[in-house]
C-alpha cells in the first residue's frame, strides 16, 4: 500500500522531485517529503508503530 502524507508533498513525475519513500517490514510503503524535519519524521514513525 503507498499512503501519501497529505501535506508533504509530491512525487518526481508530479514534478517536485522531493518525495521519500519509506518502507515497511510487512511490504507497506508511505511516502513522505523528503525535506521533512527529522524529528517531525520521528513523531510521524512513532505514531505509527502505536
Amino acid at each position: 500500500m503507498t499512503s501519501p502524507v497529505e501535506g508533504l508533498g509530491g512525487d518526481q513525475s508530479c514534478g517536485s522531485g522531493h518525495e521519500a519513500s519509506i518502507l515497511f517490514p510487512g511490504g507497506e510503503k508511505m511516502m513522505v517529503d523528503s525535506r521533512i524535519a527529522i524529528e517531525d519524521l520521528r513523531k510521524l514513525l512513532q505514531v505509527l508503530r502505536s
